[in-house]
């Protein structure tokens, strides 16, 4: 398990469209897909949240999760 911010979530269908989402966004380092609920993927930050540009109150989640360096098998 792994312990971060949410700074995003998204509806997909494939943990590999998670991933492209993670990547693609400059502060997400981590990843959560969970196929269970709705296919949700939330994207994580787990570095100093007083680092990041417009800190406002995001939520603390812990989970599963994968890195954006993480392999995905389709």
């Amino acid at each position: 398990t792994c312990v971060g911010y949410e700074i995003s979530a998204y509806s997909v269908w494939t943990e590999m469209q998670c991933l492209d989402n993670c990547l693609r966004h400059p502060y997400c380092d981590k990843y959560i897909f969970d196929r269970q609920e709705n296919q949700t993927c939330k994207l994580l930050y787990t570095g100093d949240i007083a680092s990041t540009p417009e800190v406002v109150r995001l939520t603390r989640v812990n989970g599963k999760c994968a890195s954006k360096s993480a392999k995905v098998s389709v």
